[in-house]
């Protein structure tokens, strides 16, 4: 029976390959406006869709079979290593970057130096599943309720893998408890992470620490579709940054997922699509860029099972812990002038490789955290001309003044406006990771502006509509500061090295979890104040309303005020303040 599955999923995995293939002919030739090459290859697409679908039934069909002579041959118990050794369950649906429109714009667009190989985790994962115990039957069965919808559109498609992958991570974090593994893998929401990561692999608690929110997480993950992060078996991460064809498909999700990695302070990162997973560790040594990444792991792999590689993941974690403090994300060196990746020896390439560049020379391929094109690199096929050597490139003059590389060219920016704002250092600000608050469209972080205590709040500029409220807010903070129930706006930006807009305001107060009658009065008279200017604060809540130690109310969060308010919009908003005693 799984001789029988692996060789349909192979059918699948090739028959994938010449979709990508056609298309891309397809594509040229309407470009060439070879009408008809451009029907044979229609005609041809629609037969390669049309067996797809019909492998994508066996598939579903074999699947059934297995699981219902599992179920009547199977014990009611199971031992560890029968649940660990079992594949992840792949979601086996096609999924074209035609189709799509969603493109990965990484939001600490940091650059690492270099990808080499991390052969030692697979070794690991292993010896790991050869010391799991198997004469214990103790455990029940793995339970497979996550039903990818293979209607779902591609666009969509980073949700499904994310929620397959946490899906499965609850039977890797029970196992992980049982071997007495201190790490879990979770989602990166609801205040886990600083840098808004799609996962996280964090300490195992029960709660998160809002004084410090990156101090629990031990590793980051960027979820991505095909089209972002496209590997095909015997692909290697290191390889695929070499080929000049192929970098398009993986270097911005590995870049995004640094730059988290950067402002979290983690030491692991994972990148995965739909039907695999790499693992990447960092340096201990902060100034120290390079990344080593194992080889792809197949969710249906057998040897090492997916799982035992998640469990030896989730143990590096674990021992991580000591090494998470060497690397502040203050002292990670900025990106200069880009970085040229080593040439890999023309003995170490595949043989089809060495046959293609028999007629040409390969290109250099330089690493940048932005780039004229936006595509997170560069390539020269003239090392002279463009005045690069191979190895590290030296890093540019460091201007102490501004805090800013003396050649860095600003980061890509998501919003054109959003690129004309001033850049704000992490030293500038004073940014720590005590969280102040979360809203819709980022957090607030306590810093130190000048010397002085403030909020700093970041948007995630990856949420729809978050550029156009930072700034909303960031005018209607400027126009409110005649108002002294308004905190005082300081200073407004763009953080550096990454695409987070930033709004710094005086950090006046703290919030109540209920209003008394005099605290009600204050709020009262703090809402009157700006509605004698025409505007409603737009989201009344008791995180909005700040008091200081003398009683004092100031209104905070005004990305969703109305100007020119009407009354019956002021009468609404005295209605919800008093529902808040």
């Amino acid at each position: 029976m799984e001789s029988q599955l692996e060789a349909v999923r192979q059918d699948i995995r090739s028959v994938q390959g010449k979709i990508v293939k056609t298309e891309q002919n397809l594509a040229a030739a309407e470009q060439a406006v070879n009408k008809e090459k451009e029907r044979l290859l229609f005609d041809l697409l629609l037969s390669l869709n049309n067996q797809l679908l019909s492998l994508n039934n066996q598939l579903l069909s074999l699947q059934e079979e297995k699981n219902i002579l599992l179920h009547s041959q199977a014990p009611r118990k199971f031992t560890l290593k029968n649940l660990i050794s079992r594949p992840f369950p792949p979601l086996d649906a096609r999924l074209s970057p035609r189709s799509s429109n969603s493109k990965t714009i990484p939001s600490a667009p940091r650059t690492f130096e270099d990808i080499l190989p991390w052969p030692e985790l697979l070794l690991h994962a292993r010896e790991l599943e050869d010391s799991l115990d198997d004469t214990l039957h103790l455990y029940d069965n793995i339970s497979f309720t996550y039903t990818p919808n293979l209607a779902i559109s591609s666009a969509a498609d980073e949700c499904e893998v994310r929620g397959a992958l946490v899906a499965n991570m609850q039977s890797i974090n029970d196992a992980a408890n049982i071997l007495g593994i201190g790490a879990v893998c979770i989602g990166g929401g609801s205040g886990r992470s600083l840098s808004f990561t799609d996962l996280v692999v964090r300490q195992r608690t029960h709660s998160s620490n809002n004084k410090h929110v990156s101090s629990l997480v031990l590793g980051v993950g960027e979820v991505k579709g095909a089209w972002q992060l496209d590997m095909q078996p015997g692909d290697k991460l290191e390889e695929l940054l070499q080929d000049p064809k192929r970098i398009d498909t993986c270097v911005l999700a590995l870049q995004q997922v640094y730059g988290d990695a950067v402002i979290d302070e983690a030491p692991l990162l994972f990148v995965s699509n739909y039907h695999s997973t790499v693992f990447l560790k960092r340096s201990e040594h902060v100034c120290n860029k390079q990344l080593w990444a194992s080889e792809p792991i197949w969710w249906d792999r057998q040897q090492p099972s997916a799982r035992s590689c998640w469990l030896t993941f989730l143990r590096l974690a674990d021992e991580k812990q000591v090494v998470k403090a060497r690397l502040p994300r203050m002292a990670v060196p900025r990106t200069a002038d880009g970085y040229v990746l080593t040439q890999v020896s023309s003995k170490d390439r595949p043989l089809a490789t060495k046959r293609s560049l028999r007629t040409r020379s390969q290109p250099a391929i330089k690493l940048m955290a932005s780039s004229s094109i936006r595509k997170g690199y560069e390539a020269f096929h003239d090392k002279a001309a463009s005045g690069i050597t191979a190895g590290r490139l030296q890093q540019q003059p460091f201007d102490t003044a501004t805090g800013a590389d003396a050649t860095l060219s600003p980061a890509a920016p998501v919003d054109a406006d959003l690129a004309n704002e001033p850049e704000l250092s992490c030293e500038d600000l004073g940014l720590t990771d005590t969280l102040l608050g979360n809203g819709q469209y980022g957090q607030t972080l306590l810093g130190a502006l000048a010397g002085e205590t403030c909020a700093v709040k970041l948007y995630d500029s990856r949420r729809n509509g978050s550029v156009s409220a930072y700034f909303h807010e960031k005018c209607s903070l400027q126009a409110l500061q005649t108002r002294a129930s308004v905190v005082r706006f300081m200073v407004a930006g763009r953080l550096q090295d990454t695409l987070y807009p930033v709004i710094v305001t005086s950090f006046a107060g703290k919030p109540v979890s209920k209003l008394s009658r005099a605290q009600f009065r204050a709020a009262k008279e703090a809402l009157d104040s700006v509605h004698a200017v025409g505007v409603c604060h737009g989201d009344i809540r008791l995180s909005n309303i700040l008091f200081a130690l003398d009683g004092f109310c100031l209104l905070a969060d005004f990305a969703h005020c109305v100007q020119g308010a009407s009354e019956d919009q002021m009468k609404r908003e005295h209605l919800q303040l008093s529902e808040l005693q």
